[in-house]
Order: C-alpha cells, then structure tokens, then sequence
C-alpha cells in the first residue's frame, strides 16, 4: 500500500509509479532470485510511506512497532527525488525502493543489530544494480557515503557497507550467481552469538569452491588498489 498526501500536481502519478515499481523489485527479489518474502505485519500489507524527505535523504526502512511481527518493517521514501542527489526523479526512486526493500527481506533472514549492519548495508547496494543495472547511483553514492574507499586497510565489519556493493558483485561473478542468496540462508540459521558471525557465514558457502571469505577479501581489495 503506497501512502502519500496529495499537495503537488502529479504526485497520484508518482505514487501509481512507486506501486509498479516496488511490485517489480518484489517479483526479482522472490521470484526470480530466490530470496525470502518479507514479513507481513497485523494487516498483512507491506506500507510505503511518501513524504518530503530532506535533499540528499533517499529513505529508510523501519522497524515496525512493538506488538506487531517480528521482523516486519515499513518504508518512507521522498516524493519527489528532485535535487540533492546522484541521481534524480524516478531513477533514484527505482534504487531507493530496491534498496530499502531489500532491507525489509533480510530482517526474515536476520534481525539487525550494531555488527551485521554493514552487511545488511552491502547488500542492498548490491541488489541496486542486480534490478536497475543501467542505473549507476551506487558507483557515486558508494565512495562519497561509504568508508571503505578512503580507508581499505580496516577491517569489513568495521565499515558502514555502502562502499561495498561491488564486493557482492565480486562474490556472484568469481563464485556464482547465487552466492549472495546462500550466504543469506546460512545467516538464517548459524549461531549468531558466535564472534564474526558473518564472516563465519561467508566462510561456509566458499568451502565448497575452494576458498575463503579472507582469500576473496584479500584479492578484491588487491583488484581495488588497481582499478
């Protein structure tokens, strides 16, 4: 259900835009690749939430309230995307609603918590550009917002996950198209009170290709350094 307030000429027509849309990246992110629906709230109708976001602002996903499903979550985007961004109007509506509901599929794999942020982070940039490749928001958005470019040498847990799309692109192109998608299965049933974690769960699913989540992180950072 789309929510808006209708005070601008159009903005009916964004809000239809906004339905097509997060009914696409739906279909992709389920259906097509394989990941899990998200979590249905009390009414069991996914919200968006138009309203004047401040310039630069793309949009949030929230935690629904207490006493509703764990793990059910509502998202609040701008209405309009008109200035302040890398990208402007529909397209960086596109990425915002791949990006934030995306956030609203991990939370049915794992709840968020100070550690795996930057993984919940990596991958929605990731997903961006899976569903919107023409769209390159990310590839600015990423060096300027993230920390990982200005600082390569700390550790993966260590940064905020926005500069680290690439790294999920890195993981499906060296070791298939479904690495991402596995790496999140195992995040649903590893024992999360265990140190490193995601780490941990990455470290799992490339056994089996004969690597490692410190062989990728090393070579990807190698390939950074000259690219």
């Amino acid at each position: 259900m789309i929510h808006y307030n209708d005070y601008y000429d159009g903005i009916e027509d964004y809000a239809d835009s906004v339905g097509f849309v997060a009914d696409y990246c739906r279909t992709i992110i389920i259906d097509t690749l394989g990941f899990r629906s998200e979590i249905d709230d009390n009414d069991g109708i996914y919200d968006i939430y138009i309203m004047q976001l401040q310039p630069g602002n793309y949009g949030r996903n929230w935690k629904d309230p207490d006493g509703s499903p764990e793990g059910s979550s509502f998202i609040t985007i701008d209405d309009d995307y008109a200035s302040g961004y890398y990208t402007e109007g529909i397209n960086t509506m596109k990425i915002t609603i791949a990006h934030e509901f995306f956030h609203a599929i991990q939370r049915a794999y794992l709840q968020s918590d100070s550690y795996n942020d930057f993984f919940f982070e990596l991958s929605s940039v990731w997903i961006e550009d899976v569903i919107f490749p023409d769209i390159n928001d990310y590839i600015l958005f990423g060096p300027a917002a993230g920390d990982y470019f200005d600082n390569p040498e700390i550790i993966i847990d260590q940064c905020n996950g926005y500069g680290l799309g690439l790294y999920g692109h890195y993981l499906n192109y060296y070791f298939g198209d479904n690495t991402m998608h596995d790496i999140w299965n195992i995040l649903s049933i590893i024992d999360i009170n265990q140190n490193n974690y995601i780490l941990n769960a990455i470290d799992l699913v490339l056994v089996n290709n004969n690597s490692s989540f410190i062989q990728t992180w090393l070579d990807f950072n190698s390939k950074n350094l000259f690219n």
